[in-house]
């Protein structure tokens, strides 16, 4: 049928003299359709109809209008600014449009993307490789294609599961598509869409005028060449701004340039930037170091270095964090091709770059930025420095999972380099050193540490260091017995984080005082913290802060009794947690998925899981309590026995007051009744009956198994004491029934 068709319009008569020809030969076309589609419908696409003559536009017409009430479907395709190119084909190309329903074909969507380049190579990419096919291309379908192809030849199919990161290379089918387009252009018109490319996307006539050197009605005629041929787009409301029509346009343009002529523009539109914006150069920081470190290779370095360091400090204090290691990762770069090289100054970058890759949550880049910190710092006998790099090891104020000889030897190091004088430094390098010794057996020492950064802070009245330290404090005293002084810390560290307007430790101040709350059973009040501690990870948009949101969440869900929704909570929360790659973080979440599970009677799923964690972690005591009371749970009385002995060989003596004692305490509790070891029972009663009153909570995670009373009663019917027994389980059904905790 497809071949009758054309037939049919390559006999119509072109002249005004053969109209009636042209006429009756278009009346037989539309006949014989109207013939076919009356046994079966029919659907006609006509394709590139930007390059159609006259007489087959006019066919077409013919028939949309003709066939109107036919059981045929007329699809056409062209590219706008294609058709524009004649006004002849435009004229009838708009008729059409009226006759018919225009439909806007869109760039391909993220998933469309992830689904052509699945079909391609017949398994699912990884999503970062979606994004950056996507990013390259804006679901240009033809542009997809020839990178997914290339991708396909380059890499093979088999490491399209990896994640990927950087650009990608644009394919030699689209480069050469996009400079077949730019040839055809005039010469003063392609050199200036070479000179606009390394400007950048987006580009204005301010700016182009004085690199370029003609003047504004000229380039305005060239701008409006590549406007109409679809190389360029105005920029909807802002008049003489315009925009590359794609993201590869512009980046084959740019690659066409020699490296030298690069480096030269660069350096050009750098200096007539500053020139431009010097009444608001702070809002324009990071194009200044753009241009100034692609111009450094060839001179320039000192302005390229100074761009980069404010550009990067400027995207930290508005929370972008990719941004900002970006940018500090160039200057350092930058600094490598200055002719006097400073190791101090490098080692101020590197500090910076440290502390952007721990809010971005790559914990991993962290830790080795801040080790060659401090590699530098002995280098240089720079006692501060090093110390700033011990204290940037860790995280701002990341949560220690065990011991960490690096870190301990680094501040160690780091506190004896300080010497004993009073100084802010000392006051924090105490506190992490006190923080970080929570693994270990020094408790006497951790307390007394934390302690004395407190006392100096106190001394200096310096506000920002007393936080720092009195969160450090919070850290070193996480027993039951140290909840009253935690909850003084935390109300200090709310009054003083509101007076001084940092957000990070506000969210900290409050994440303290919700779980003194929760620990005194104070339900409605730690919902209430929930909130706000939810309204500061959204301002602050970090993993570190997201994740803890995340499982306050799952908590809420477990103590409401709504346990698919705090499944799914804790499910949500894991790739964010594993994107700030803390593996306390992986620890909290999986000790809420125990206590979930545990409450659906499905603890025997999490078998594995939980004797990974207990061999894996020998210093959280709470995961080997965890692995006694699984098998207690499930009936497997001797592998149960074998763990709990393990535990109280020493009557207990060996679990030290941690945050996480009453939640093992409570485990082993539980495993001492299905054990009726009555001998045990009475070495762990005196231990917890302080704490009747208590809800069982871990001191630095959104965990808790309700009233610690609980735990009393079954150690009490454990030893017979049957009236105690009924004191403590009326207690506790009264406190868990106060919480709403079904």
């Amino acid at each position: 049928m497809g071949d009758q068709l054309s037939g049919l319009a390559e006999a119509s008569p072109s002249s005004p003299e053969s109209e009636h020809a042209r006429f009756y030969l278009f009346d037989a076309a539309t006949r014989f359709l109207k013939e076919a589609a009356q046994s079966r419908p029919l659907l006609l696409v006509f394709d590139d109809l930007h390059w159609a003559d006259k007489p087959s536009l006019f066919l077409l017409q013919f028939l949309a209008h003709e066939l109107r009430e036919s059981r045929i479907l007329v699809i056409g395709t062209y590219r706008d600014v294609e058709a524009r190119r004649s006004a002849s084909v435009a004229d009838v190309l708009g008729a059409l449009v009226r006759d018919g329903e225009p439909v806007p074909v869109r760039g391909l969507s993220l998933a469309e993307v992830s689904l052509f380049m699945e079909k391609i190579a017949g398994r699912k990419p990884h999503d970062s490789l979606v994004a950056a096919v996507h990013r390259a291309t804006e679901g240009n379908p033809f542009f997809v294609d020839e990178i997914v192809r290339l991708l396909a030849a380059e890499k093979g199919v088999e490491e399209w599961s990896r994640p990927v990161s950087g650009a990608l290379t644009i394919p030699e089918g689209v480069r050469a598509a996009i400079l077949r387009r730019v040839a055809a252009l005039p010469a003063e018109c392609r050199e200036l869409l070479s000179v606009a490319s390394v400007i950048g996307r987006e580009f204005d006539l301010t700016s182009l005028e004085p690199i370029y050197g003609q003047a504004a009605n000229q380039i305005l005629d060239h701008l409006g060449i590549a406007t109409a041929t679809g190389l360029l787009t105005r920029v909807a409301g802002a008049p003489g701004r315009y925009s590359f029509a794609h993201a590869l346009i512009r980046e084959t343009l740019y690659e066409d340039l020699s490296a030298a002529d690069r480096q030269r523009l660069h350096h050009q539109i750098g200096s007539v930037l500053e020139q431009l914006c010097r009444a608001n150069l702070e809002l324009h920081l990071a194009e200044l170091a753009y241009h100034f470190f692609e111009a450094a290779a060839g001179g320039g370095a000192e302005k390229a270095i100074d761009y980069c360091t404010r550009a990067g400090k400027r995207a930290m204090t508005m929370l972008a964090y990719e941004e900002a290691a970006g940018h500090f990762e160039r200057a350092l770069h930058a600094l490598g091709n200055a002719s006097a090289f400073d190791d101090g100054r490098r080692c101020e970058l590197l500090l910076a770059l440290g502390a952007a890759q721990w809010r971005l949550g790559d914990a991993a880049s962290a830790r080795v930025t801040f080790l060659h910190t401090a590699e530098l710092a002995r280098r240089l006998r720079d006692a501060e420095l090093l110390a700033r790099a011990a204290l940037g090891y860790p995280g701002t104020f990341a949560l220690v999972v065990r011991g960490d000889d690096v870190l301990l030897s680094l501040l160690e190091e780091a506190l004896e380099g300080l010497g004993k004088e009073d100084s802010p430094l000392r006051v924090r390098v105490l506190a992490a050193l006190a923080v970080e010794l929570y693994w270990t057996s020094s408790v006497e020492r951790r307390a007394a540490l934390s302690r004395e950064a407190v006392e100096i802070a106190e001394r200096l009245g310096d506000d920002s260091v007393l936080l720092v330290a009195l969160h450090g404090r919070c850290r070193a005293v996480p027993g039951p017995a140290g909840l009253e002084e935690r909850q003084a810390a935390a109300e200090k560290i709310l009054y003083l984080a509101r007076a001084s307007g940092d957000r990070e430790m506000s969210f900290l101040g409050h994440q303290v005082r919700l779980l003194s709350l929760l620990e005194r059973g104070d339900i409605r009040a730690v919902y209430a913290e929930i909130e706000e501690t939810t309204r500061l990870a959204a301002e602050l948009r970090q993993p570190f802060y997201l994740w803890q949101v995340g499982s306050l969440r799952a908590m809420q869900a477990i103590l409401d009794g709504r346990f698919e929704d705090a499944e799914r909570g804790i499910l949500d929360a894991m790739p964010v947690a594993q994107r700030a790659r803390s593996e306390i973080a992986i620890l909290i979440l999986g000790s809420q998925m125990f206590t979930l599970y545990w409450m659906q009677g499905r603890l025997g799923e999490l078998e594995p899981a939980t004797k990974a964690f207990a061999d894996q972690y020998p210093s959280i005591v709470a995961w080997r309590a965890g692995v006694a009371f699984l098998y207690a749970e499930l009936g497997r009385e001797t592998e149960a026995r074998e763990e709990f002995e393990r535990l109280a060989a020493n009557d207990f003596s060996d679990i030290h007051d941690d945050g996480g004692w009453q939640i093992t305490m409570s485990m082993l509790a539980w495993t001492c009744g299905s054990l009726r070891d009555d001998r045990r029972a009475a070495l762990l009663y005196p231990l917890l009956l302080p704490y009747e009153a208590r809800t069982a909570t871990a001191a630095g995670a959104a965990l808790t198994f309700g009233s610690a009373a609980t735990a009393l009663g079954i150690l009490a019917a454990t030893m017979g004491k049957w009236d105690d027994a009924a004191r403590h389980f009326d207690r506790a059904v009264d406190q868990n029934a106060g919480m709403g905790a079904r």
